[in-house]
C-alpha cells in the first residue's frame, strides 16, 4: 500500500476508492442502515491499512492526542454507563486509526475525488427522492432528501465538509457533484462550514471580500427566517440544551459517551441523543481535563496546517461542531482525522526531540553524580589525613 516513489506513502487508487466506499456503504433494514456499515468498514480498513504501513513518527499532536484518548477511555472507572463508555470508545479508537493513516498521506486531493463520487450517489438518489421515488428504504423525512445518509442534516454536513476540500484545491469540476448536498440538506450549519474558511481566508487578504461574504450570509439567514420561521426553531432548543449542560460540567466528566443517559433529559420535551455542540458534549463526558486536552490537540494542528486546504477543512470541521454533532458520524470524522493526521505529517518528530531530552537529561544527572563522588571522596580523604 505504497506509493511508486516512496515507501510509507498511502497510493492513490486505494485513498479514491477508499473515500468512495465510505460515502456509498449502506445497508438497508438493519439498524443505523447508514451508520453502522460505515463505522464497520472504518474498523475493517484502517487497521489492515496500519498493518502495510511502517511505523509512526511520534509527534505532538501525536502525545496530547493520545494523552486525550487515554483520558476518554479511563473514564469507564467512573462512567454512567459503562456500555455507551465501550461503545464510545471502540469509535474513539477506530478514528485514531484514522489519524494515523493520515499521517501517510502525501496529497489529499485523492482522497477527495473518491469522496465526491461517492457523494454523487447521493445527490442522484435524493433526486429520485425528491420527485417521490423511494430507491432505497429510508427514514420518513417528509419532502426532505437524504440520499444514501437517511438523516439530510448528516448529508449536508459531509457535502460541505468536501466541497470545501475540494474548492481549495481548485477541484471545481467535482463541485456540482458534491456541493447539491449542502442545499438538499437544509442544514444552516453545513451552509456556515462553506462559508466561514474562506470567509477568514479573504480577511487576510481581501477585507472588503470578507465583509461582503459575512454580509451576504447575514442576508440568506434573513431572508431564510422570514419565509421560513419554523427552520429556527430547533435555534432555541440547541440554546435549551447547552444551558442545561453548562449547569452540570464537571472536572473529571461522567464518562465517554454517557451524554443519553446522564445530561439532564428531557430538554424542551424532547430526550436528545447528543448535545448539538461537540465542545460541550466532550465537557460533560470528559470533563475539563478532557475538553483541555482535545482543545490543545485542535490548537496545534491548526498552527500546522496555516495556510493549506487542510486548514480550510478543520475549520469547516469546527464550524460543524459547534451546531451538530459530526464526530459521532462515520464520514464527517473520518475525513476530519484522516485530515488531522495528514496535517500532524508536518510537525517535528516528538518522539526524536523527548529521546534527545531524555539522553540530555540523563548525561546531566550522570554529571551530578560524578562531581557528587568526587566531593564526597575528597572530604573522606581529608577525614584520613593526619593533622
Amino acid at each position: 500500500m505504497t506509493s511508486e516513489n516512496s515507501a510509507g506513502r498511502v497510493t492513490r487508487s486505494f485513498l479514491c476508492a477508499f473515500g468512495a466506499a465510505l460515502m456509498v456503504c449502506y445497508w438497508p433494514g438493519i439498524s443505523g442502515p447508514a451508520t453502522s456499515p460505515r463505522w464497520a468498514l472504518l474498523a475493517t480498513v484502517l487497521p489492515l491499512a496500519l498493518w502495510f504501513l511502517p511505523a509512526q513518527r511520534i509527534t505532538l499532536a501525536h502525545g496530547v492526542g493520545g494523552a486525550f484518548g487515554l483520558w476518554a477511555l479511563a473514564t469507564y472507572a467512573w462512567s454512567y454507563s459503562p456500555p455507551d463508555t465501550m461503545g464510545a470508545g471502540f469509535k474513539l479508537i477506530v478514528l485514531s486509526a484514522a489519524f494515523c493513516v493520515g499521517v501517510h498521506i502525501v496529497n489529499m486531493r485523492p482522497l477527495l475525488i473518491g469522496a465526491a463520487l461517492g457523494l454523487s450517489m447521493s445527490s442522484i438518489i435524493a433526486t429520485f427522492q425528491l420527485r417521490g421515488v423511494a430507491v432505497v428504504p429510508d427514514l420518513a423525512f417528509g419532502t426532505r432528501m437524504p440520499g444514501l445518509f437517511v438523516n439530510p442534516l448528516l448529508f449536508a454536513e459531509a457535502a460541505a465538509l468536501i466541497s470545501v476540500g475540494l474548492i481549495g484545491e481548485r477541484l471545481w469540476w467535482l463541485l456540482p457533484l458534491a456541493l447539491p448536498g449542502v442545499v438538499i440538506g437544509e442544514s444552516r450549519s453545513a451552509v456556515l462550514a462553506l462559508i466561514v474558511p474562506f470567509m477568514l481566508r479573504q480577511t487576510r487578504k481581501n477585507l472588503p471580500l470578507a465583509l461582503g461574504l459575512a454580509l451576504s450570509a447575514a442576508v440568506a439567514i434573513t431572508v431564510l427566517y422570514y419565509f421560513r420561521p419554523d427552520a429556527f426553531a430547533s435555534a432555541q432548543q440547541r440554546l435549551e440544551i447547552w444551558r442545561a449542560v453548562l449547569a452540570h460540567l464537571s472536572v473529571r466528566g461522567y464518562g465517554l459517551g454517557s451524554y443519553w443517559m446522564a445530561a439532564p433529559q428531557p430538554v424542551a420535551g424532547i430526550h436528545f441523543e447528543h448535545a448539538h455542540n461537540e465542545l460541550l458534549e466532550t465537557a460533560f463526558e470528559c470533563g475539563i481535563v478532557g475538553t483541555g486536552l482535545l482543545v490543545a490537540f485542535t490548537a496545534i494542528l491548526m498552527r500546522a496546517a496555516a495556510g493549506t486546504t487542510a486548514a480550510l477543512m478543520l475549520i469547516a470541521l469546527i464550524v460543524e461542531c459547534l451546531f451538530a454533532f459530526p464526530l459521532h458520524e462515520p464520514c464527517t470524522a473520518a475525513m476530519g482525522l484522516l485530515c488531522a493526521g495528514h496535517v500532524a505529517r508536518n510537525l517535528p518528530d516528538f518522539g526524536g526531540a523527548f529521546a534527545r531530552g531524555r539522553m540530555a537529561l540523563c548525561r546531566w544527572l550522570a554529571s551530578r553524580r560524578a562531581v557528587f563522588v568526587f566531593h564526597g571522596s575528597a572530604r573522606a580523604s581529608r577525614r584520613l589525613l593526619p593533622l
